[in-house]
């Protein structure tokens, strides 16, 4: 079914990026444009557009501008705040002068899904969930999955039993009839206009993350993988495994020299699972053609797209190794020899001919065939992975986590996700302390949450594996382990007036190292449908390697550790802190939430559930409010964002408990989150990198 970008739809918007800071719709392109004006100009048809919220990732301003519909052609700016995006625990206050020198922005394709001369079917309805893990691979195996969603009796047992009075604040947008949220414009119009055009959650995800590949190709991508949990409508949640895996000939010598070497390169690269999981949510939940759902992305590949303040940044930091690869030099590169910036324009008719093989060949276009080949070619002489490799990988699907935190459920990500199994550890332990007692802006909150991810992030280091390379009883252990509510109280008690050593905590002293270049995003649907996907290349553009097809590769083996139980074999998935969440109460779905950030992912998350849940934060301002982080790699570990830093006095005191600060990082995750509020969708995008929430506000045809 056909869906084009056109200016007749009424929809709520927020957008989040200095790249955007107003509306302008094109009649000759269908086209949604963003540019630092105040003024929506309409050549065709009425819109309404209500609650416009608008901040600068990069100047970190914030602005709302609430539109009244004037006549067919334009909208006039009723009223104007800027607000500063200053760092503290209170919400934003208003200013009255706008931010400087606020950059152009990108235009928008008009999008079709029907593909060209393609030839697709409807994929089947969802298979009774199977009540066993006789449907799983052998472990070890890449051989024939589980091909339907394992989901016994006992995954449902938990019930909530309280009430969340959620608060969703002025900054967020509401959807009535669905909403997404994203990292990019573009792919979060595109979803949207995937719900418009009948699909459900599902389809609109799936549409996003193709989309993702070709606008954030930092982190978005069809050469990484990822991890998703999908609710369908009667609240049965799925988790759906995609993370890449090892090749079958891979060597221990070369994935030590790889890791001395920086952990890129061809020898870090593992079997890209993104398009198998893609395939794998369709064939179980989704309504629409795949083709059709992959044709706005090839659309954006081939036409091109203007890069938006987060891809900008992206291409920028990574361009000293970029600008070193011809394909890199020629797509994301001006003639100058400098990297593409803010509004340029940027065409990738390689990835538009590889989307159409997807298209019109399945997963078939991407494993088999010329596209697997030249995956094995950038990788030569030596590759490791192979197109017998390509072939064997499949999605798998997995029990998820679920646990109570007070008297909610919080459905997480399974192993091998050891993001969530760090956040159950993390609620656990702070499930046993009583909110009344502590203060939500005080040094004794700050000192309990930097132990508590202390310990948690020995369980996301140390303890977690890929489960198919485990027995059954061994999981099963390894779970009754994890969910033990006192664990940490009896193993290394918090001392409320000191902080612990890390030797106190745990005998290890090394692990690989995660980066944070990661994406998150977000989607439900007008029947409840909630789909909370994450995925990832590892590093920023991967192992910095690009196939003469436009898949950028991922560096995922980097993953694997020397020590510990994740270290690296043949076949096995690497270990991933990415942690798709949702949390319920006794009402259903409350919110669906998720971020990038490599460590700091469990610990971002953790902060913001205790600030809604315990102390009854809006979801803008738990999700706004400053970060912090504890590693236990490094003595001098704990961790600020210099964009949100910590009150000085806080700073002094914490280190005089004895926690060690180090420089701080610029931002910690990126997490694009949504509250249902009233049985209808608020969705929030994180200001740290920008991006669109985009709610939709009449329903499909």
């Amino acid at each position: 079914m056909p869906f084009t970008l056109r200016p007749q739809a009424v929809f709520q918007a927020k957008l989040t990026n200095s790249a955007i800071c107003s509306l302008r719709f094109n009649r000759e392109k269908s086209a949604l444009a963003s540019m630092c004006i105040a003024f929506v100009s309409l050549h065709r048809a009425k819109v309404v557009i209500t609650g416009l919220a608008v901040s600068c990732a990069t100047c970190c301003e914030t602005n709302t501008l609430a539109h009244r519909e004037q006549s067919p052609l334009s909208h006039r700016v009723a009223s104007t705040s800027w607000a500063s995006d200053k760092a503290r625990w209170s919400p934003l206050e208003p200013r009255q002068s706008p931010p400087e020198n606020a950059p152009d922005a990108l235009s928008l394709h008009s999008l079709d899904l029907q593909a060209p001369n393609a030839t697709v079917m409807l994929a089947p309805p969802l298979a009774t969930p199977v009540e066993s893990d006789s449907n799983l691979p052998v472990p070890g195996s890449q051989s024939e999955p589980n091909a339907r969603p394992p989901m016994p009796p006992s995954a449902f047992a938990l019930t909530p039993t309280g009430t969340l009075p959620l608060v969703p604040g002025r900054r967020a947008v509401v959807g009535p009839f669905g909403l997404v949220v994203s990292v990019n414009a573009l792919a979060t119009q595109i979803g949207v206009e995937c719900l418009k055009a009948g699909g459900n959650a599902v389809d609109a995800a799936i549409a996003v993350g193709f989309a993702l590949a070709v606008t954030h190709p930092s982190a978005g991508n069809l050469g990484g993988g990822g991890f998703a949990l999908v609710r369908n409508s009667t609240g049965e949640t799925y988790a759906l495994d995609f993370r890449e895996s090892s090749p079958a000939a891979l060597d221990k010598e070369r994935f030590v020299a790889m890791i001395k070497a920086g952990g890129e390169g061809a020898d870090s690269v593992g079997i890209p699972g993104t398009v198998a999981g893609l395939f794998a949510l369709s064939k179980q939940f989704g309504k629409l053609p795949m083709a059709g759902l992959i044709e706005p992305a090839r659309k954006l590949a081939e036409l091109g797209h203007r890069v938006e303040r987060r891809e900008a940044d992206a291409i920028a930091v990574s361009w000293p190794k970029l600008k070193a690869i011809t394909f890199a030099k020629k797509r994301y590169g001006r003639n100058d020899g400098h990297p593409r910036s803010l509004g340029s324009v940027v065409r990738l008719p390689e990835l538009a001919t590889t989307l159409a093989a997807i298209q019109s060949q399945g997963e078939a276009g991407f494993y088999d065939g010329d596209v697997a080949l030249s995956i094995e070619q950038a990788l030569r002489p030596n590759s490791q992975v192979t197109t017998e490799d390509l072939k064997r990988y499949r999605a798998t699907w997995r029990r998820p986590l679920r646990f109570p935190y007070r008297s909610l459920v919080v459905t997480t990500m399974p192993p091998p996700s050891a993001g969530g199994v760090a956040l159950m550890s993390g609620l656990l332990q702070l499930a046993q302390t009583d909110p009344s007692h502590i203060r939500m802006n005080s040094v004794e909150r700050g000192h309990l949450l930097l132990e508590i991810i202390r310990r948690a992030q020995v369980d996301r280091l140390y303890s977690v594996v890929d489960p198919d390379t485990l027995s059954g009883d061994k999981n099963a252990q390894k779970l009754a382990q994890w969910l033990t509510p006192d664990r940490w109280a009896k193993r290394a008690p918090i001392n409320p007036y000191k902080a612990s050593r890390n030797d106190e905590v745990t005998k290890e002293s090394s692990a690989a190292h995660e980066s944070d270049q990661t994406t998150h995003f977000a989607v439900v649907d007008a029947t409840g449908m909630a789909v909370s996907l994450t995925t990832t290349l590892s590093s920023g553009f991967g192992s910095k390697i690009i196939t003469r097809t436009g898949i950028v590769l991922n560096n995922s083996l980097a993953s694997f550790s020397g020590i510990g139980e994740n270290r690296p074999a043949p076949y096995k998935r690497t270990v991933s802190s990415m942690a798709p969440t949702l949390i319920e109460d006794n009402s259903g779905l409350k919110l669906v939430l998720g971020t990038p950030g490599g460590d700091t992912i469990p610990s971002t998350l953790l902060q913001i559930i205790n600030l809604i849940v315990d102390y009854g934060q809006s979801l803008d301002d738990a999700v706004d409010a400053p970060r912090i982080h504890q590693s236990i790699l490094r003595r001098a570990n704990a961790r600020y964002e210099s964009r949100r830093p910590l009150p000085n006095a806080w700073r002094v005191e914490l280190s005089r408990m004895g926690h060690h600060f180090v420089t701080p990082t610029s931002v910690m995750g990126h997490a694009n989150s949504i509250a249902i509020v009233d049985g209808k969708p608020y969705g929030y995008v994180d200001p740290r990198e920008g991006g669109l929430a985009l709610g939709l506000q009449e329903p499909s045809p």
